[in-house]
């Protein structure tokens, strides 16, 4: 680790671990410890390595007795900018001997394999410090790389080296560093505050006044709560938190700083609490529009963990066992477990049939003693099974299957309802009174075949390529 990285790492530690997308120093034992990173080069022989003299970074060079010829490409994992307001693109660099100057793009599609031929790569170069003195490895900082253009993006960063039969230089870079200049001093992350060992799941930072920031990904639009709102700066656990601030004016998409007291709600009363910010001082939508992270699939018993506090999760298909629990509470289970849904965004208790099953979208969240999860709209909610009907699985209605373009079914036509789900439980396509489906529009892969007709349920798989 070079004594630049150091100071950086003070200054972090001084400003907080605030809204940091992706870090390397590549202080591993491999090139890849850190980050998969990947490299794809023209010469087998030549490709990215992690160099060790005088620290850890990365290193590529064509040159072993003499030059070779090579193009030699290493890109980052996926870095999720989708919370991102201002982020920016700092590493350092330097290098030795003549060849071509090394080049940094930036991709928001790349799809893996070779970069020359895959994905869409911007040319970043012009815009970095790049170092000029090849006659020592003393380090160079890029400066701070704009990506605002990028924000609600997922991208690849990836450094492309070129050398040639008759020189190449040797190229090192180090302290990769994606994350927001501007954060405020003290900031933390959303998983800072949620994330704890402590048992009860108490925040760390209990009773403090703390900064943060997040896209909102969901508001409260009945109770006395009204108003208030969930914000999330990543996809996974610990990611949500729950703004207990009714008076504020954001909408679904928005990106927000908060500053205000963090609290576990009802921590009396309960074992865990919920973990908010209250008492909020101030809040600046920075931007709107923002992609929200994708749910994340959990079991129905799995869902009522501390984890998924304010963080979108989905429950691919459960049982209601109970809609009359009074509150606006109806009960889910796919077998694992209940998880309560909650009218706090979205009421669907009186819509819910008991023995029916479904999908069911929302945030966790918990409250009066119990987790739930909050559906924020109808599509949040696919119906996948249906009580007093004989259900039957079978794999003779539909053929071809594999199919391409149309399935035939052997049923009678008439009095038909067919519906076709992807596996996360949502209706892809649906029809009536029907003996062949149209299915050339669905991309590629596995669904479920439900149909309808004469109290049957007729239930298979269907392929598509």
């Amino acid at each position: 680790m070079k004594k630049l990285f150091t100071l950086m790492a003070a200054f972090a530690a001084t400003y907080g671990a605030n809204a940091q997308y992706f870090e390397d120093d590549f202080g591993g034992a491999e090139l890849t410890s850190n980050n998969a990173w990947t490299t794809e080069t023209t010469n087998p022989s030549f490709e990215w390595e992690l160099g060790t003299i005088g620290g850890q970074y990365a290193r590529m060079t064509n040159y072993d007795g003499g030059n070779f010829e090579v193009v030699s490409w290493i890109v980052s994992p996926a870095i999720d900018l989708s919370s991102a307001t201002t982020p920016t693109l700092n590493f350092d660099n330097t290098y030795k001997f003549d060849g071509d100057q090394l080049q940094l793009f930036i991709s928001t599609d790349y799809p893996g394999g070779d970069p020359d031929v895959s994905g869409t790569w911007t040319d970043l170069s012009s815009m970095v410090t790049w170092n000029s003195d090849p006659d020592t490895w003393d380090f160079t900082n890029s400066g701070d790389i704009d990506l605002t253009a990028y924000i609600s993006s997922t991208v690849y960063i990836g450094f492309k080296y070129t050398g040639s039969d008759t020189d190449g230089s040797t190229w090192e870079f180090d302290n990769v560093v994606i994350d927001e200049p501007g954060a405020a001093p003290g900031e933390l992350t959303i998983y800072d505050i949620q994330n704890t060992s402590a048992s009860p799941a108490v925040s760390d930072y209990l009773g403090d006044e703390v900064t943060t920031r997040g896209v909102v990904n969901g508001i409260v639009l009945n109770g006395p709560d009204a108003g208030a709102y969930f914000i999330q700066d990543g996809e996974g656990a610990w990611n949500g938190l729950y703004i207990y601030d009714t008076d504020a004016v954001v909408a679904i998409g928005d990106s927000v700083v908060v500053t205000g007291e963090v609290d576990e709600f009802n921590l009396g009363s309960s074992p865990e609490g919920v973990t908010e910010i209250k008492n909020v001082v101030s809040y600046t939508v920075l931007n709107s529009g923002n992609t929200i992270p994708d749910p994340v699939e959990v079991t129905s018993s799995e869902a009522n963990a501390e984890q998924w506090e304010g963080v979108l999760i989905h429950v691919v298909s459960g049982e209601c066992t109970d809609n009359a629990e009074g509150f606006g509470l109806w009960s889910i289970n796919d077998g694992s477990g209940v998880i309560k849904g909650d009218d706090d965004i979205f009421a669907y208790h009186l819509t819910a049939v008991v023995n029916d099953w479904y999908s069911v979208t929302g945030i966790g969240h918990y409250s009066f003693d119990e987790a739930k999860i909050l559906p924020r709209n109808a599509l949040d909610i696919v119906q996948t099974g249906w009580a007093g009907i004989d259900e039957v699985e079978t794999g003779m209605v539909a053929y071809p299957n594999p199919a391409t373009d149309f399935v035939q079914l052997s049923i009678n036509p008439s009095n038909n309802q067919v519906t076709v789900y992807n596996l996360n439980g949502a209706v892809v396509l649906q029809d009536q009174n029907v003996g062949q489906l149209d299915v050339s529009e669905l991309a590629s892969g596995v669904y479920n075949l439900v149909i309808i007709q004469n109290d049957k349920v007729v239930k298979e798989k269907l392929v598509i390529r």
